[in-house]
């Protein structure tokens, strides 16, 4: 949490009372004094949040200059607002002649900004300010702003959110949200800016907002997901407690897209006690500290909104992994570094360096399996190791020499200079990743890869380009940043607009265009999205509604495709019970969907359709935004099985389904499994091909294009036709990080498509 919030929480009933009287787009009016009739002086809103007592050695600069809204037309009664690089207000208004005057600022460097009705001086700074400054003559200019206003919404309830502090970042304008959610800005910069909604028991939210000066947006509705609180303690390997550990979390993920573990800004405290308010999912909490190799919690399964007490997390005594690297042709390695990836998420746990004679050495990791990656003269290789609680192994990483080589070009074929392009191999993502610039001709290289196939990206100024699965010793790769657009509006069922969205394209045929997703907060319902030229799917989602969906947008390069319409559908809402079926006592943390698909770990992690619920402490889940029609609701929890068949129920538009029993039984041990594939389900259909019947969101399947309907040709060559649904199953699981490429024709009639799928930990309950 930011200093900031922390201090607008103490001064947030303050803010509440003022909130109707005083124009919001600031922060709240300071009991400036008049010092001579004209310039305002002003007066500090926050303490000093280093611990200074504002003394004079510490405030002893000033800076003044006018406000105006012409070349020479001054704007009495401005709101002046100065903030410094550590967060901290100052704020007064302009007199007589739009002057304004700061006095008794600390050194440092200072951020000005002006309101005065509609208009805004867009931020002007840092300004460095040193002791003993009376900067003078520093004006700031109005010109038309953005009257912002809406309302701070629950995305579980639909309810107000009081007391929300929403920050315009990089400016020192924020307000506060009413008792009913509802906030206001006067006026904020125009064009591009941030905005950032702060809330306790809240997921922080960033949007980006785009109006044009003097536009309103009214109506800029904000929905924030309710977090889970999290308790526990950090202990040693003796079971002790161990204070000053620092808290991270990992959150699991079917695919290596982007980091699973994150800091989360919380250490333990002398009793080894943490608490940590964060996004619900299948996750583990992992501890740090100095001198023990780190720990994990249990997986934990988390509901939004819940309140979750009693998680461990015990450190490591720590194990040791030395080693020897070597160059492609056998020699020893002179310099460079080895990092160690362990964990859940393979995530880095220990580096040390090479020395001269190519040993390495690592100590304090934790037990399990680790994948060494060494870099080292100008080469990438990697090594896995098994290493016990506290045990030693010894390992021998070999560089790779593989090479891949090509062109970077632009929309018309012209080669790019310049350009950014990243090799990474498939299963070791961003640790083992290489990356080079393209010259001027194009042309870029790429060496000392280790491994068999590689995603590669190349990237410049606005353009970016993808491709996947590449093997190693291929020549000739063009990547093009050839991008259009397409642009549209989201409208409601009844024609109305929306205003918190999210946008998502998908080639129409895998490897067709590149797949992208943005979230957009605009009251107008109005999106531009970038795009590689391709036919698209287009979808859009959001609070209160089923999602809606425009096929066949074709995006062509440097061009822009307007007018896209996306029509949300109506929906309904599905709630019920979970029940013991034996006592029929209610049962907590049963996930409840849909589809199976959303019941199991690993479509929890994608984002795409309405999702499920998670029983509460009373039993009662709900499932919102759920499009009209005839669903089965599927159960699944690693304590429980759910009695079959599973119970139907009708959604009708614009209602609440009736309240639906859904009974479940304790399963015997945990029924949590896992497997090395890519999240998929098949059977042969009457023509005795085999047809994807299910794909998981958010698993490797999913991600490489794959939908239900598709039939699977080939699997690494080897015709399906001949095969056995377990010759199958058995040809397209194996190691995590290896992959398998797949012929595929869409929807067992449509064009045919190859993609090549990294296996990743299928996790379902």
């Amino acid at each position: 949490m930011s200093k900031r919030f922390r201090w607008s929480l103490a001064v947030a009933a303050l803010a509440l009372l003022i909130w109707w009287l005083w124009p919001a787009g600031s922060p709240a009016p300071s009991a400036s004094a008049r010092a001579d009739g004209g310039a305002a002086s002003s007066v500090a809103l926050a303490a000093d949040l280093d611990g200074s007592d504002g003394g004079p050695e510490a405030t002893a600069a000033s800076l003044s200059g006018r406000v105006l809204s012409g070349p020479d037309a001054g704007v009495a009664e401005a709101l002046v607002v100065a903030e410094d690089s550590q967060g901290r207000l100052q704020q007064t208004r302009s007199g007589d002649g739009g002057r304004y005057r700061f006095d008794g600022l600390a050194p440092g460097g200072w951020t000005l900004a002006a309101q005065a009705g509609a208009a805004i001086a867009a931020p002007l700074g840092p300004i460095p300010v040193s002791p003993g400054d009376d900067l003078r003559d520093i004006d700031l200019s109005l010109v038309p702003g953005v009257a912002v206003s809406g309302r701070v919404l629950d995305l579980r309830s639909r309810n107000g959110v009081p007391g929300a502090q929403l920050q315009i970042l990089a400016t020192p304008f924020s307000t506060l949200s009413g008792p009913d959610g509802r906030y206001r800005f006067a006026a904020i910069p125009a064009g591009r800016q941030t905005l950032l909604v702060l809330a306790d028991a809240y997921l922080p939210r960033k949007v980006a907002i785009d109006y044009p000066g003097g536009a309103t947006a009214a109506g800029l509705d904000v929905y924030l997901r309710p977090a889970t609180h999290v308790e526990g303690t950090v202990v040693g390997p003796d079971g002790a407690p161990v204070a000053g550990a620092s808290l991270w979390l990992w959150r699991y993920q079917a695919t290596d897209e982007g980091p699973a573990l994150a800091p989360l800004g919380v250490t333990s405290d002398a009793d080894g006690r943490f608490a940590a308010d964060v996004e619900a999912g299948v996750c583990r909490f992992v501890a740090r500290s100095r001198g023990r190799a780190e720990g994990q919690s249990e997986q934990l399964d988390l509901a939004e909104g819940q309140r979750r007490t009693g998680v461990q997390v015990r450190l490591g005594a720590g194990g040791e992994v030395d080693g020897l690297v070597l160059l492609p042709g056998g020699a020893p390695a002179s310099g460079g570094q080895v990092q160690a990836l362990g964990g859940a998420g393979r995530w880095p746990v220990g580096q040390a360096p090479i020395d001269r004679s190519g040993h390495f050495q690592l100590a304090g990791l934790p037990a399990g399996h680790l994948a060494l990656v060494a870099d080292a003269a100008q080469a990438r290789g990697s090594a896995d190791a098994d290493l016990s609680e506290g045990g030693q192994v010894e390992v021998q990483i070999q560089l790779g020499d593989g090479t891949v080589d090509g062109t970077v070009v632009d929309a018309d074929g012209q080669p790019v200079g310049g350009a950014l392009v990243v090799a990474r191999p498939v299963g070791l993502g961003a640790a083992g990743e290489r990356q080079t610039l393209s010259g001027a001709d194009g042309r870029f290289k790429l060496s000392g890869l280790s491994g068999n196939r590689f995603d590669l990206a190349a990237s410049k100024d606005q353009g970016s380009a993808e491709l996947r699965g590449i093997a190693a010793g291929t020549h000739g790769v063009q990547l093009s940043l050839a991008i259009g657009r397409v642009s549209g509006y989201v409208t409601t069922p009844d024609s109305g607009g929306v205003s918190d969205f999210t946008l998502s394209a998908e080639p129409e045929v895998p490897g067709h265009g590149r797949p992208r997703s943005k979230h957009v907060l605009d009251g107008r319902g109005e999106f531009s999205l970038p795009l590689a030229p391709g036919a698209y799917v287009l979808r859009a989602t959001a609070p209160g509604y089923a999602d809606g969906e425009a096929r066949g947008v074709s995006v062509a390069a440097g061009q822009e495709t307007a007018g896209v319409h996306i029509e949300l559908r109506p929906s309904g809402t599905v709630e019920g019970l979970v029940l013991d079926a034996t006592s029929g006592a209610p049962v907590v943390g049963v996930n409840v969907a849909i589809d199976r698909s959303h019941a199991w770990a690993v479509g929890r992690t994608g984002s795409g359709g309405a999702g499920g619920g998670t029983s509460g402490v009373d039993g009662r889940f709900v499932i919102r935004d759920v499009a009209p029609g005839n669903y089965a609701l599927f159960a699944s929890s690693p304590d429980y099985e759910q009695n079959w068949p599973p119970p139907s129920v009708a959604v009708q538009p614009g209602e609440d389904s009736p309240s639906v029993e859904v009974r479940v039984h304790r399963a015997k041990g945990n029924r949590e499994q896992e497997y090395a594939g890519v999240g998929l389900s098949f059977f042969p259909n009457r023509q005795g091909n085999m047809q994807v019947v299910e794909v998981f969101p958010g698993g490797p399947a999913w991600e490489a294009g794959i939908r239900s309907g598709d039939e699977i040709l080939a699997i690494d060559g080897q015709p399906t036709a001949a095969l056995s649904m377990g010759d199958v199953s058995n040809r397209i699981r194996g190691p995590v990080g290896s992959e398998v490429t797949l012929d595929m024709q869409r929807g067992g009639n449509g064009p045919g498509y190859e993609v090549v799928v990294p296996r990743g930990d299928i996790k379902f309950f």
